[in-house]
């Protein structure tokens, strides 16, 4: 077959299977399920669950998604090879729409749909960030100045995502993420195979994309196409992202690694320190419940939503829709941690920063 898709379940039987028919749904396609929990209840609600020509590999321990991916890849030579997380669902005709952008051009090692947050399309969430050495220095400067430099970053970085998805046609970019990501298997491999097994999980997908560029290898958001991808900020994963972001420091910038250990910054986000200088409130504001949120949110639209003190979006508004009222669906969608929220008021927009503490 031209197309196949690697899905990674680990504990979420329920929403991997959602994964695999949003697929079949999609066109003619082989699926390769890697279950990385090893546990024998989600080992049986596979085997009853996936549709008849899905391949089940069920790995003995958990190998993290880097080793799982690659483990399927090995399993298929189809020429375009779809990862999908479990959480994520493929829209009507979207496969067929990536793999067309594929087929036009030659010099596409990798394609991404546009990412809703919700299946009521209100919310989008951004490609993955350009994690280049000109980013940490930006980031460095926004943390020493967040009310002035950062403010103004937020707002480009957000221009940019917003004009970016409304794009016709295929969108150049430099990075992309993995979570429901389209692959010509002969760029893959021109530029060393599918991922690195030194990142467990989180920024494997950085490494690619720096590597099929530099195979001479172009990247692109195919707008028309379009998924979903239920994004929650879950605290527990950001030990991970840690450890990856410094192997991949190490990697690809050891100098830049070794100044993040030297001033004793977190690899992936160092300006995190001075999250509560980014309130325009002076001092940041703790809340507990949902309705503490929204009184201090009282008449305030939305824009987007950031796990970061910069503003980069996790999730934003598309271009030219109206900011969104806060909802609980949002405050629930949150773990506990910083959060930076840009916001329309009567004064124009504005950066404002809150903690939300455990219950």
């Amino acid at each position: 077959m031209r197309c196949a898709a690697i899905v990674v379940n680990f504990h979420c039987a329920d929403e991997t299977l959602g994964a695999v028919e949003s697929v079949l749904r999609n066109a003619e396609c082989t699926i390769h399920v890697i279950d990385n929990s090893v546990c024998a209840d989600e080992q049986v609600k596979l085997e009853l669950g996936l549709p008849a020509g899905c391949r089940l590999l069920v790995s003995k321990q958990n190998l993290g998604f880097a080793a799982a991916c690659n483990l399927a890849w090995q399993e298929t030579k189809a020429d375009y090879v779809l990862l999908l997380n479990p959480d994520a669902r493929l829209f009507p005709g979207a496969l067929e729409q990536l793999a067309s952008a594929l087929d036009a051009e030659p010099q596409l090692a990798a394609v991404a749909p546009t990412i809703w947050w919700d299946n009521e399309k209100r919310w989008l969430l951004p490609t993955l960030l350009p994690e280049t050495a000109r980013l940490w220095f930006v980031r460095a400067l926004a943390r020493r100045f967040p009310q002035s430099i950062g403010h103004r970053v937020a707002l480009n970085w957000l221009s940019w995502q917003q004009r970016l998805h409304a794009g016709n046609g295929p969108q150049p970019v430099d990075f992309l993420s993995g979570a429901v990501l389209l692959l010509r298997r002969s760029a893959v491999m021109a530029a060393g195979g599918l991922f690195d097994e030194r990142f467990f999980m989180f920024y494997e997908d950085a490494d690619l994309s720096r590597r099929l560029r530099a195979a001479g290898f172009s990247l692109a958001l195919v707008p028309q196409a379009q998924a979903v991808h239920h994004w929650r900020n879950r605290a527990t994963k950001n030990n991970l992202m840690i450890a990856s972001a410094e192997k991949y420091l190490v990697k690809h910038y050891p100098l830049l690694a070794r100044l993040s250990r030297s001033f004793g910054l977190p690899p992936h986000d160092p300006f995190a320190p001075l999250a509560g200088s980014v309130s325009m409130r002076g001092q940041l504001p703790l809340f507990t419940d949902f309705t503490e949120w929204a009184k201090w949110l009282d008449r305030v639209l939305l824009i987007s939503v950031s796990p970061t003190p910069l503003g980069f979006p996790a999730i934003f508004r598309p271009i030219g829709a109206a900011p969104l009222p806060v909802d609980a669906e949002l405050w629930e969608a949150l773990d506990p941690g910083i959060y930076t929220v840009m916001t329309h008021t009567p004064v124009g927009l504005t950066l404002m920063a809150f903690e939300k503490a455990k219950r």
